[in-house]
C-alpha cells in the first residue's frame, strides 16, 4: 500500500457527470445510499485534482482492523432512552450504567445488544448514528453501549442533527467530527456479484507516523474540522520517511485515475472494488488507529 495511496491535495474537485447524478438520485434509497448527490460522500473525483504521495508506510502488524460505527435506520421501531454514562475510554469503568440525564430517545431494537460481549476491543469508539421517526433527521452520539434488554442504552457525547437528504458531513466520528454515517461500506457492496461503489470511504492511519501536524493545521484540513486532542505531541513523531504536509485529518486518499488496476493483479473480487472505489471517489482519512 506504501506505493499506491496517494493524497488529493487540493480542498475539493468537482467533475459530474449531471444525467447520470440525476439518474442515481431518482433510484437513490436514502436508507442505504444517504444524503444528497452533492455531499463530499457522493461526489466522484474530478479531472482538475492534483496527487501528493502520502508516503504511508506500509502495514508491518495488525493489518485490517474495525472502528466501530453503528448505524441504525429503523425509524418505526419502539423509542428508546439513551442516558448520560460517563465511562469514555477508561477501561476501568463500566459504559454499561446510567449515570446521569437522558440525552435522547430514538427508535432502536431493544433486542440489539451493544456491550463488551459483542463489541471489537476494550473501548471501541462506538459512535451511533440512529434516524429519527420523521424519516429526515439522524442523531449522533459517542460512546455508544445499550447492556441490557429492556434497559436504556448509554452514550457521553451528543453532536448536532443532520438530515438525510442533507450535505451530512458531520456528526460522531473520532478525531475529525465527520459523519459516523458517510463513508460507511453497505451490506452487499463487496460481494461477487455487486456493482462499483458509488460513494466515498473513509479510513484510519497509524497518526504517530503517518500524519502531519503544525501549529498553524493543527494536524487538519477540509473537511475535517478537527483532529485528536493529543495531536500535538503524537503526530508524526515516529516519522522515518519523507515529510508530507498534506497528509492531515480530513484528506482525501486515493489511487490516481492513470492507475492501471488491472496491471495490480488483485485476488479477490472485494479487493478490486475497494480500489476502484479509491480511484472514483476516494477515501477520507477520519481518525487515528493508534
Amino acid at each position: 500500500m506504501k506505493k499506491l495511496l496517494l493524497i488529493i491535495s487540493i480542498s475539493f474537485a468537482l467533475a459530474v457527470n449531471i444525467q447520470a447524478q440525476k439518474n442515481q438520485d431518482k433510484t437513490r434509497d436514502p436508507l442505504k445510499w444517504p444524503f444528497a448527490k452533492t455531499s463530499i460522500w457522493n461526489m466522484p473525483i474530478g479531472s482538475n485534482v492534483r496527487y501528493v504521495h502520502a508516503h504511508i508506510e506500509k502495514a508491518m502488524a495488525a493489518g485490517m482492523t474495525i472502528d466501530e460505527d453503528y448505524i441504525v435506520m429503523s425509524p418505526n421501531e419502539p423509542i428508546m432512552d439513551i442516558a448520560q454514562n460517563f465511562a469514555g475510554w477508561d477501561k476501568s469503568k463500566s459504559r454499561c450504567a446510567v449515570e446521569g440525564k437522558v440525552l435522547f430517545s430514538a427508535p432502536i431494537p431493544q433486542s440489539w445488544i451493544v456491550s463488551p460481549e459483542t463489541w471489537d476491543g476494550t473501548t471501541p469508539n462506538a459512535g451511533l448514528a440512529v434516524l429519527m421517526p420523521d424519516g429526515h433527521t439522524i442523531k449522533q452520539t459517542q460512546p455508544f453501549a445499550h447492556c441490557t434488554k429492556d434497559q436504556s442504552a448509554t452514550s457521553q457525547y451528543l453532536f448536532p442533527d443532520v438530515d438525510i437528504y442533507g450535505d451530512g458531513m458531520y456528526g460522531a466520528h473520532g478525531a475529525t467530527g465527520l459523519s459516523a454515517v458517510g463513508g460507511t461500506l453497505r451490506l452487499g457492496e463487496l460481494t461477487s456479484n455487486s456493482g462499483p461503489i458509488r460513494h466515498a470511504l473513509k479510513v484510519n492511519i497509524y497518526a504517530k507516523k503517518n500524519v502531519y501536524y503544525d501549529s498553524e493545521t493543527k494536524g487538519f484540513r477540509w473537511p475535517g474540522k478537527s483532529a485528536d486532542g493529543y495531536a500535538a505531541g503524537n503526530y508524526y513523531k515516529d516519522r522515518h520517511s519523507e515529510i508530507v504536509k498534506e497528509c492531515r485529518m480530513g484528506s482525501l486518499l486515493a489511487l490516481p485515475a492513470k492507475m492501471n488496476l488491472d496491471s495490480l493483479e488483485f485476488e479477490t473480487r472485494p479487493a478490486r472494488i475497494l480500489a476502484e472505489a479509491f480511484q472514483n471517489y476516494g477515501a477520507y482519512l477520519v481518525d487515528d488507529t493508534a
